[in-house]
């Protein structure tokens, strides 16, 4: 097959791709997302761009990048899943565009686009640019500072040193010291692998972090107007060591946990990746390797070491070091993996059984819309079946690949993750809240079984001690679900013990939105309640057992919206 033709089903596939990313800007969020999305949200109500604020109160667990892009979208398109998703989008674009350059600079161009396919065409990147993290937008910031950093590496040319610098503090403002862990690692790695040990104390790193600090400086500007030294403390010690250690976000002891995420996550390359990382450690130990290898694999492997045995593991972590990974599989196809027969039919293999798998459950999933499934995996197998045609062996099993995640994101986005996001009571409550004509009543969020687990798992309270136990409110802002106060066009205010919920229940006209044990307790208060909404519920936290819900209806929680009134019961 002719180059040209090749580029053209590259711009095909591609485009498709962009249409199964731009779906993912429309489906609701939740948890963390909507957390996120409602800081976004506060910022362009209170008109506060600097001093976060949740709740009118300082929120210091994330740094403002994330949100500000989030907020300017705000302003130009008004608040809507699209306009918080959009701007992140964009920037996990320009991460592609970061891969494909650093990519380019450390190796060669072919190894620097196969990188950028890598990366969009994976599982992670469709996942976390539809349930948004912050570490969706630390993606292009870790592929900025890394390219900027090898290039420095390379020519100490001052635009490097300054692009250094720059990227580095878009990494602190997207996700403080944890941003700035693997590309410090990288250059670590190289300057000592290669034995330039006199470069570690040359003065133009201090000046690089003299201009990380710059750029970061409006974390450091809010930390001391709301906690002084302290603030400096935790965001240095307390948020990033505390994750190390589990004594500020739970405990994961799990050493094997980031393994098997990236067996899912990095889908469909998987066994590239391992392959390759394993190739790689071989050629450096038989001194066979090329410098790059050294700034990419042990950074890589330094990064997974130390996010392995922290003691607090996230999935997410892996959308941060994707364009390493990239790079180091790209690498390896570059120079081994496109001959090797056994490695070709081992992906084809894989890349069969992903379409096979993910076609079955979208297929039998919880909806009735069978013929609009029919036309997505006759489309998603036309796309296949095009890409697998008489293609150059060297572009074979790539295309293939590409193919194969291009069948599993148009499931995952067109059917089943709209499906799973679909029953969200809370984005329901809200709309239905917002319909009401002239509503003045007090909106009031109660997750009294949310609560009990917050209580218990994360701050250590025991349930025996009930006293200090419904006194207690867990961690603010932790892990308590935003998307009413996202998706409410008005104030809704968190309960979380029982003396703020006995000042509540005084109000003369409240909805409540609560779980089933919530409902009992209102029940059973001395109120009056004349209205009681049932929403059926799909906690995100276990989604692989609600596969087929259909099925089973007891895999549905119970969310309700409650009315009271102004007659108190006597």
């Amino acid at each position: 097959m002719k180059q040209k033709q090749i580029h053209i089903i590259l711009i095909i596939l591609s485009l498709i791709l962009l249409s199964i990313l731009i779906r993912g800007l429309n489906i609701d969020v939740t948890r963390d997302a909507a957390k996120y999305a409602y800081i976004a949200k506060e910022i362009v109500q209170n008109n506060q761009w600097i001093d976060l604020q949740i709740d009118n109160e300082p929120y210091e667990q994330k740094p403002h990048l994330t949100f500000w892009l989030s907020a300017i979208s705000f302003l130009i398109f008004g608040v809507s899943n699209f306009a918080f998703k959009l701007p992140l989008l964009v920037y996990s674009l320009m991460g592609l565009f970061f891969t494909y350059k650093l990519g380019q600079s450390a190796y060669n161009q072919k190894t620097g686009f196969l990188a950028a396919i890598i990366s969009s065409f994976s599982v992670v990147f469709i996942l976390y640019n539809q349930d948004i993290h912050t570490d969706t937008v630390l993606f292009t910031n870790t592929a900025f500072a890394l390219w900027q950093l090898w290039e420095y590496l390379k020519n100490t040319k001052t635009r490097n040193l300054l692009g250094s610098a720059f990227a580095l503090g878009l990494c602190m403002l997207t996700k403080g010291p944890f941003g700035i862990v693997l590309p410090v690692l990288s250059v670590l790695s190289y300057i000592l692998a290669t034995k330039q040990i006199k470069r570690i104390f040359h003065f133009s790193w201090l000046l690089i972090a003299l201009g990380t600090i710059l750029i970061s400086a409006p974390v450091f500007y809010q930390l001391y107007i709301n906690w002084g030294i302290e603030g400096y403390k935790f965001f240095f010690i307390t948020n990033t060591f505390g994750r190390f250690t589990g004594s500020y976000l739970g405990q994961n002891p799990d050493p094997t946990f980031y393994i098997h995420n990236i067996l899912y996550l990095f889908l469909p390359w998987t066994v590239l990746f391992f392959v390759a990382l394993y190739k790689g450690i071989v050629q450096i130990k038989n001194k066979s390797s090329k410098a790059p290898d050294f700034f990419f694999l042990f950074g890589f492997l330094l990064f997974f070491i130390i996010i392995s045995v922290s003691q607090s593991k996230l999935p997410n972590y892996i959308m941060a070091v994707l364009p390493t990974m990239a790079i180091i599989t790209a690498v390896y196809w570059e120079q081994f993996g496109k001959t090797t027969t056994s490695i070709n039919k081992i992906q084809n293999t894989l890349n069969i059984l992903l379409m096979i798998t993910v076609s079955a459950i979208s297929f039998f999933f919880n909806n009735n819309l069978y013929f609009v499934k029919l036309l997505v995996l006759l489309l998603a197998t036309a796309v296949f079946i095009f890409a697998s045609r008489k293609i150059d062996k060297n572009y074979k099993t790539i295309i293939n690949s590409m193919g194969a995640l291009i069948v599993a994101g148009l499931c995952l986005n067109f059917n089943i993750v709209p499906e799973l996001f679909g029953h969200q009571a809370q984005p329901k409550a809200a709309q239905y809240l917002n319909s009401l004509q002239n509503n003045q009543a007090a909106i009031y969020n109660y997750p009294k079984e949310e609560l009990k687990l917050l209580r218990h798992l994360w701050d250590g309270v025991s349930p025996v001690d009930k006293e200090k136990f419904d006194q207690t409110p867990p961690r603010k802002h932790f892990s308590l679900n935003y998307a009413l106060k996202f998706y409410s066009n008005r104030h809704v205010k968190h309960i979380q013990t029982p003396k703020e919920l006995a000042h509540a229940l005084d109000q003369t006209n409240a909805w409540f939105f609560t779980d089933h044990e919530g409902m009992l307790e209102i029940s059973n208060s001395n109120t009056n309640i004349d209205t009681i909404i049932n929403y059926q519920h799909f906690s995100l936290r276990h989604s692989a057992r609600y596969l087929f819900p259909k099925k089973n209806e007891n895999t549905f929680d119970r969310q309700y919206l409650i009315h009271i009134t102004k007659e108190n019961m006597q």
